[in-house]
């Protein structure tokens, strides 16, 4: 999936859980509702101040909307390796700032 398609997947997915239509959403950001179909579609790709204001309307930071959600991923075998690193940076107080930090902005845009 090229990363305009992903992209638009994410908007579109963080936008319904957000229960807003396309046509509120378009508003918020300043867009008309063709522009943002055609965003979520991935047919075309936000200016960085349309990408800001986007970003600004879901209350999540931009690099949410390019992740890649859709690879093959073993959720027992991720959880396991994200706890041995952290066990590894258990006594590192940087690196657990750093990872506390990423992880409570993750989960408050949930």
């Amino acid at each position: 999936m090229n990363i305009a398609k992903r992209f638009g997947k994410n908007l579109k997915n963080i936008r319904e859980k957000r229960e807003l239509t396309q046509e509120q959403l378009a508003e918020l950001v300043e867009i008309s509702p063709s522009s943002l179909s055609r965003i979520e579609r991935g047919l075309s790709y936000p200016k960085p101040l349309t990408l800001e204001r986007i970003a600004n309307a879901l209350n999540i930071k931009p690099h949410l909307l390019y992740l890649n959600s859709e690879r093959d991923f073993n959720c027992e075998q991720g959880y396991k390796e994200i706890c041995e690193w952290l066990e590894r940076i258990k006594n590192d107080r940087v690196s657990l700032i750093i990872v506390y930090d990423f992880l409570k902005e993750f989960f408050e845009t949930l």
